[in-house]
């Protein structure tokens, strides 16, 4: 959130197997074996990256939070973002972030929360501040890389326990999208939706969202 060390190396190659290549990375660095990776939206696209790239190598569970394996909607896939958002509409989204990353920002982070939610309150303020503080250039690199993905033919592949952590009410994603992702992984895994709760259903249902990961990761 625009608190990285900024310089040559940093800001080039923001692609997801980059980002998937940097956990990778730390993880070895950090000499670790059997890890636990909650990847939140881009967070569980990088997660999708790296079993793609290393087959879940280190990783013994993982938990995916509100997230869909194809970012666009076509003729044929309607569960992408928000069910509708099409590549004409992220053209549009895209065009927007070129003008201006505040203006793009203040169009999205009501997105990130259940319908209705208070947008005078502290928690949606701090978000909305959150995602100004980012890079503008950044945030269209990372974007693109995420549009351009489609991990529905890796789901099969992914053979260790995954909770499935989704919005009941949100306007990006919701229990559809969960369902499927049940449904197409290729191991255990454990959906729980969210009522009331939007994208950062994590932010506005903690005590729900921190019980059912520690329960996952203890089983």
């Amino acid at each position: 959130h625009g608190q990285s060390d900024r310089s040559e190396v940093t800001e080039r190659g923001m692609n997801l197997n980059r980002f998937a290549a940097d956990l990778h990375e730390l993880i070895e660095y950090l000499k670790l074996d059997q890890v636990y990776a909650v990847g939140w939206s881009m967070g569980t696209s990088t997660l999708l990256a790296y079993a793609r790239e290393f087959k879940c190598q280190y990783i013994k569970k993982m938990c995916f939070i509100d997230m869909t394996p194809k970012l666009l909607n076509d003729p044929e896939w309607k569960l992408g973002q928000s069910c509708t958002f099409d590549i004409v509409q992220n053209l549009q989204f895209m065009a927007a972030i070129a003008v201006s990353w505040e203006f793009a920002a203040k169009l999205f982070i009501p997105n990130v929360f259940a319908k209705d939610y208070d947008q005078e309150s502290d928690e949606f303020k701090w978000v909305a501040q959150q995602a100004l503080d980012n890079t503008p250039h950044c945030m269209m690199n990372m974007w693109i890389a995420m549009a351009i993905e489609d991990f529905r033919d890796v789901l099969p592949t992914i053979k260790i326990p995954v909770l499935l952590t989704y919005s009941g009410d949100g306007l990006l994603y919701g229990p559809s999208h969960g369902e499927y992702m049940k449904e197409h992984l290729g191991g255990e895994s454990r959906l729980v939706i969210f009522p009331g709760c939007g994208h950062g259903l994590f932010l506005e249902d903690p005590e729900k969202f921190n019980r059912e990961l520690k329960d996952f990761l203890k089983g």
